[in-house]
């Protein structure tokens, strides 16, 4: 079963993402699968391009 999860809650693991550069942490931070926080950030950066 996916789990979805809300835009803040995405957005507040993209900027620790972006701010720390080290996705693997941020992921083992909020519980998540590395995979998941770096496709969030390249599509995160995709729509702000």
């Amino acid at each position: 079963m996916r789990r979805h999860y809300t835009s803040e809650f995405k957005q507040n693991v993209i900027k620790d993402a972006l701010k720390t550069g080290v996705f693997a942490k941020v992921a083992r931070k909020y519980a998540l699968n590395a995979a998941t926080v770096s496709r969030w950030v390249r599509e995160y950066k995709q729509r702000e391009a």
